[in-house]
């Protein structure tokens, strides 16, 4: 798999409209939320791991959504979080950030998104709190690239 990007501010454009591979995390006081999850804790505070053919349209689309409760349908949960969640007044300070590798097609996107998911699965018992399907859950757990941890 290509190298991530360094870590962005969630209201930072990013540098490509091509495909990618994504993670949003939850940051406060410049340290990655620690989020309880049902194997160990996810030191990482990733949020949600997804893909995309067009990095830059689903960074829109991530805006959107947060602001607005549209455009993204993970991120749609992070308005709700945001609105309905005792999430702001526990972490009042909370920030969002990215990271995306750049793939060469959509598919190569959607087979690492496949191979980020099944790892932290493996490694926390279940998917992001964001994420609300594993694709090709039926598939193979086996393959040596899908590790343990998030990467």
């Amino acid at each position: 798999m290509t190298d991530f990007t360094n870590w962005s501010p969630f209201e930072f454009e990013p540098e490509t409209s091509g495909a990618a591979v994504y993670e949003f995390r939850i940051v406060v006081g410049g340290t990655p939320l620690t989020l309880g999850r049902m194997l160990s804790s996810d030191p990482s505070g990733v949020l949600v791991i997804g893909c995309t053919g067009n990095m830059y349209r689903r960074w829109c689309q991530s805006q959107t959504a947060r602001s607005k409760c549209y455009g993204s349908s993970t991120l749609n949960l992070l308005y709700y979080l945001e609105h309905y969640s005792p999430l702001p007044e526990r972490h009042p300070t909370a920030v969002y950030e990215y990271r995306y590798a750049v793939a060469e097609s959509p598919v190569q996107a959607k087979v690492w998104e496949e191979r980020l998911l099944k790892r932290y699965f493996r490694t926390f018992g279940e998917l992001p709190p964001l994420n609300s399907t594993l694709p090709k859950r039926y598939g193979n757990y086996e393959d040596p690239d899908f590790g343990t941890g998030t990467g």
